[in-house]
């Protein structure tokens, strides 16, 4: 990797503000730090950079003609800041019927990185005590057999659209960010992979 884990944590801090400002309240939107972010991530989806993305989108369709390429980053675009593009490959591996399983990719706009990890659930027989047919999805950085081409072909896409952009490994990514305060997380426990890219969509350390 280009960055080290304390070149990585320099640059989260540009983002975030130090503990001690709720991020609920209007102090910590009006930080410097939290500015920042936003015009970094409005600059991400508008113009010329958000065609970037749907460029990569296009070429993995074009690579992948069986499977479904989705573009799930607009449905971040409500939730808060994100720091990623986060899109998906729905795998033929399972029948729609039975479950879902996909490979989600999530490329940096802050740090020239990418994550690539396997989702994957199957559906439930009868409705668990809460109504629902869909348990929690299995996330995993290790990839399978039949999901590595797949991987193979989306790390080449990336490299050919976002030149010079390297895989963050667990080890790097599920490092502690010890002194801001991140908008998600408790105080001193944000990662440079939820500063940098959006841990809500790929493995905590636990499941990595």
């Amino acid at each position: 990797m280009k960055h080290s884990p304390e070149a990585l944590i320099e640059i989260a801090r540009q983002y975030y503000p130090g503990i001690g400002i709720t991020p609920s309240t209007p102090e910590y939107r009006q930080t410097e730090e939290h500015r920042r972010l936003i015009e970094r991530r409005r600059r991400a989806i508008t113009g010329a950079e958000y065609e970037v993305w749907r460029g990569l989108l296009r070429r993995l369709r074009d690579r992948f003609p069986d499977c479904d390429v989705e573009n799930a980053f607009p449905h971040f675009w409500g939730a808060g800041p994100v720091g990623a593009h986060v899109g998906g490959i729905c795998l033929p591996t399972l029948a729609r019927d039975v479950g879902f399983h996909s490979l989600a990719f999530e490329v940096s706009f802050l740090v020239p990185y990418y994550v690539l990890h396997s989702y994957r659930y199957l559906y439930l027989d009868e409705p668990d005590s809460y109504g629902n047919l869909f348990p929690p999805a299995e996330r995993r950085f290790e990839l399978t057999p039949e999901e590595q081409p797949y991987a193979d072909g989306v790390a080449h896409e990336i490299a050919v659209v976002y030149p010079g952009y390297e895989f963050m490994p667990p080890e790097v990514g599920h490092v502690v960010v010890p002194d801001v305060q991140h908008h998600l997380r408790y105080a001193g426990e944000a990662t440079i992979y939820d500063c940098l890219i959006d841990e809500q969509v790929f493995p905590r350390k636990k499941d990595a």
